[in-house]
């Protein structure tokens, strides 16, 4: 198994010089990527800085930035090759207040004195941003789906799960918008892009435009495609096996079984077995919904919709009968790059959880940085839905 360790460093132009926080000044770091319910990452940091630095922090705040790096490395040694995970500008966002008590730690007798305030810092990527702030405004003519969004996502590294609805349009016009996040949004309402949700990430890496099937979608830059988390029982060795390793083309990992935690969906979600969408010209479409839990006895549900389209139908087909079971997984020392959403993820369960075992889809990672000395140790935590067989 491959044990992985983190350099964490963040760089501030302060009186015209270059200065770094390194290991001691951070305590902790969070990465949060929910990718149901947030469209990129959301950082925080516990630091601690100099108060005359954090005082220029604050007064910059809307015209400086900072360089935050994320390294990675095998094993223990001091010495060894160093890959960069994040590397990147980002805004930050601070408490307002500036010191209050300067005149106390600065005083003439100690004005060369390096006096420290720990604090907790947001990030948000500037890359991030300013490729998303976009204005559109466009008549696409003779144009696929695949065509329109590859148009204004050059200057992204984009990864895209091919469209389910890719016909051409003869003519599609785009009012003006101001981000890639509504053009997206706006052709999904219009035309449709999956039969599931569509998930859009704007990753550190790469900006991932995928539906939620849990379908793999292939990346050159990915050595494996599958990752399996094989749960163990808790009083065997193997349980407490750390790291990961890459086996017949997929990444293994073992789970201790005390480190999962079940969320099992007994809510009765369905009141009817079909789902009838009528859209804006009144044309109708019917889809049918399996679920044990009801009668035979046709019901139907009726939704409508502003849009000329009825893709949504199996959008909404797709949510109704997707509330299985979610797992949460804690594990430490991996290597947190590997868990991205265009990978399929497969338990495969000790006995006393067999139910489990299949295939699932990533929802949630969120990753902690904690500092040791002068490395950090990553705990890893992945939210994973099922997907229904």
């Amino acid at each position: 198994m491959t044990i992985y360790k983190y350099d964490i460093s963040m760089t501030y132009i302060y009186n015209n010089a270059p200065i770094t926080f390194k290991a001691e000044n951070f305590h902790n770091l969070l990465i949060d990527y929910d990718y149901d319910d947030k469209n990129m990452p959301v950082m925080y940091a516990t630091v601690t800085i100099d108060k005359n630095v954090l005082d220029d922090m604050v007064i910059n705040s809307t015209k400086k930035y900072v360089v935050l790096t994320v390294k990675k490395y095998v094993g223990e040694s001091s010495t060894a090759l160093r890959d960069y995970y994040i590397h990147d500008e980002f805004m930050y966002f601070l408490p307002k207040s500036i010191n209050a008590d300067r005149n106390v730690d600065y005083n003439a007798t100690n004005t060369n004195d390096v006096v420290n305030k720990t604090i907790t810092m947001g990030f948000i990527s500037l890359k991030i941003m300013n490729n998303n702030k976009q204005l559109i405004n466009d008549i696409f003519v003779d144009t696929n789906v695949t065509g329109m969004i590859c148009k204004y996502a050059s200057n992204m590294n984009l990864l895209l799960e091919p469209p389910a609805h890719n016909e051409k349009k003869n003519r599609f016009i785009i009012p003006p918008l101001s981000s890639f996040t509504e053009f997206v949004s706006y052709i999904n309402n219009k035309i449709g892009l999956y039969n599931t949700n569509y998930r859009l990430f704007y990753d550190f890496d790469k900006t991932y435009l995928i539906s939620s099937s849990g379908n793999i979608v292939k990346s050159k830059s990915d050595k494996a495609d599958t990752i399996i988390l094989g749960i163990k029982d808790t009083n065997k060795e193997e349980s407490k096996v750390q790291g990961m390793e890459l086996v017949n083309g997929s990444y293994s990992i073992n789970i201790d079984m005390d480190d999962v935690s079940v969320f099992t969906n007994e809510v009765n979600t369905l009141q009817f077995n079909s789902l009838i969408g009528i859209n804006s010209d009144g044309k109708f479409k019917k889809v049918d919904l399996s679920d044990e839990r009801i009668d035979n006895k046709e019901k139907f549900n009726i939704v409508r919709y502003t849009t000329d389209t009825l893709n949504n139908v199996d959008i909404s087909k797709s949510n109704i009968e997707g509330n299985t079971d979610s797992v949460n997984i804690v594990k430490s020392d991996l290597d947190g790059s590997v868990f991205t959403i265009n990978k399929e993820y497969k338990i495969m369960n000790y006995y006393k959880l067999d139910y489990l075992t299949g295939n699932y889809m990533l929802k949630r990672k969120r990753e902690i940085y904690t500092s040791y000395g002068n490395k950090f140790t990553l705990s890893t935590m992945l939210s994973l839905n099922k997907i229904k067989s």
